[in-house]
């Protein structure tokens, strides 16, 4: 991993709530409304930003607030390879917790999943649209002490399991990626979904 520059907790949150516009977490199923915020969030003007932002924050605020306030924020690239993938961690909840009988580790999660498309649908069809080259990348967030990991994925989980299958174990995304743009956030504060 590669980090390029520092950001603010502003962009941070922007990143974010592009990646979760069009996801089942977004607080509106409205077509209208997930293309309004994405116009705001994308328009370049701050204030409008903070609109979109604000937006987001409807249901998935309390989410971005626990994350330690001392965080560092940095735009860094992650490599699409089995060592990068290796040091990823899904949040502890429930769901990953049982898809990674307990590990935590995204690569555990993926491989289960993947013999196991039936347990979550969401992730399913986050698969199938990275096999066709259609997977918004913007806003995958990952947190931990260290770039050296291991890293929790704070956003973009599905994706980042989607991404593994198709670019590392299967190779069959058009996209043929070497690496992409993420944002990291550092700090030595624990984190409770860690």
């Amino acid at each position: 991993m590669i980090i390029l520059r520092k950001i603010d907790r502003h962009e941070m949150a922007r990143r974010f709530a592009v990646g979760e516009v069009n996801s089942g977490f977004f607080f509106s199923p409205d077509e209208i409304d997930k293309k309004k915020t994405l116009q705001l969030l994308t328009s370049g003007d701050y204030n409008l930003e903070c609109l979109g932002i604000e937006n987001h924050r409807k249901t998935r605020g309390p989410f971005v607030d626990s994350l330690p306030r001392d965080t560092g924020w940095y735009i860094a690239k992650l490599r699409i390879s089995e060592n990068e993938f290796e040091h990823l961690h899904t949040v502890n909840v429930d769901g990953w917790v049982r898809y990674t009988n307990g590990s935590l580790k995204l690569t555990d999660a993926a491989i289960f999943l993947e013999a196991n498309p039936e347990a979550d649908p969401r992730v399913t069809e986050v698969i199938g649209a990275c096999k066709q080259g259609r997977i918004e990348l913007c806003g995958i967030t990952l947190f931990g002490r260290t770039t050296d990991g291991p890293l929790t994925v704070v956003e973009g989980t599905a994706r980042l399991v989607s991404l593994y299958l198709t670019q590392v174990r299967q190779r069959s995304c058009p996209l043929k990626l070497d690496d992409f743009e993420i944002v990291l956030g550092l700090s030595e504060a624990n984190w409770s979904f860690s």
